[in-house]
């Protein structure tokens, strides 16, 4: 008996390790999920440079498209090893950064504060994603409260039924 508890109490000793280990993996996927969006950056700015011979791309325009194909793909193995919520901010601010790199004119990209409106652009949608947690919460919560009313209606009647139908089935007897 004493062997059993230690075991169980070794297993569970080792599920916390494994779910520790399994969500600084998930968190650490997450986090470069985000990061490799600015690895044609890094490039440009510590000067590495290679030679494509293509028509089409640079070598940071290749980086940076290999860089986009990659990121949901850790994105998703990150989210399957259940890191930590608040990661989610990294890539979250990332794209937003991205789509003022992409949909705006470069001059305006640029400039230095860019980097406030994508932070702001985060929080907006952040505030967004916890109201609609909170409106489908409230929305879950409705209809268990409907389920319970109907649950007791359903138990009201049938004990009104039961203390109804003595007198009827004591008439029908004397019939």
């Amino acid at each position: 008996m004493v062997l059993t508890k230690l075991r169980s109490e070794g297993q569970a000793t080792t599920t916390k390790k494994r779910n520790r280990t399994q969500a600084f993996f998930g968190t650490l996927f997450i986090a470069l999920s985000g990061c490799i969006l600015y690895l044609d950056k890094a490039f440009d700015y510590i000067g590495y440079e290679q030679t494509i011979n293509s028509d089409y791309y640079s070598f940071s325009a290749l980086v940076w498209t290999m860089c986009q194909s990659i990121s949901p793909i850790l994105l998703v193995i990150g989210a399957n090893l259940k890191p930590l919520r608040v990661s989610y901010v990294i890539p979250l601010y990332c794209y937003s950064l991205q789509i003022f790199y992409i949909f705006f004119d470069l001059r305006i990209a640029e400039k230095h504060y860019t980097p406030y409106y994508a932070f702001g652009t985060s929080i907006l949608i952040g505030i967004l994603i916890i109201l609609l947690k909170l409106l489908f919460n409230y929305l879950r919560s409705l209809k268990n409260t409907e389920i319970d009313l109907l649950e007791s209606i359903i138990e009201s009647d049938a004990t009104l039924l039961k203390e109804n139908s003595r007198p009827l089935n004591e008439k029908i007897n004397k019939a």
